[in-house]
């Protein structure tokens, strides 16, 4: 091969390298940004309400907002936790549901929502009925 051609694909995979890490930031902004609007007017009253209603059942959760999460957790046993949080880590940003169970930290991890429209679109109803399936095993307690 020629040193010119290689200098061309060099350039070339650079160019093409910067450009899709600038499509993936974009992408990443865009569902942070939907996050951020879906967070305090969706999911946080949806958990909070949810807590209220199954504490009526003797099933009482304690819900907090720190950052951009959502952490519900269990008042007899606190290391019994779920938590709601946007994870931007590959090319498609998602909204995962983590449920820790134990000391030993058995973790389960369930999608909530896949991509920015996903994500500015999400509902009460989605976002209850996630929750209810994910604290599913504690209500069976």
């Amino acid at each position: 091969m020629e040193n010119p051609d290689v200098r061309r694909r060099v350039r070339e995979a650079i160019t093409a390298a910067r450009r899709r890490a600038a499509e993936r930031r974009a992408k990443v902004d865009e569902a942070a940004t939907a996050w951020a609007a879906v967070l305090p007017r969706v999911v946080v009253p949806t958990a909070r309400q949810m807590a209220q209603a199954l504490a009526a059942e003797q099933i009482r959760l304690q819900v907090s907002t720190p950052e951009d999460r959502v952490l519900i957790a269990s008042e007899h046993r606190p290391e019994d936790h779920l938590e709601v949080s946007l994870e931007a880590a590959n090319d498609d940003a998602v909204v995962l549901i983590r449920a820790v169970r134990g000391r030993e930290a058995v973790t389960e991890e369930r999608v909530l929502v896949r991509g920015a429209a996903a994500i500015g679109s999400l509902g009460e109803e989605r976002v209850l009925e996630e929750l209810l399936a994910a604290l599913a095993p504690w209500m069976a307690r």
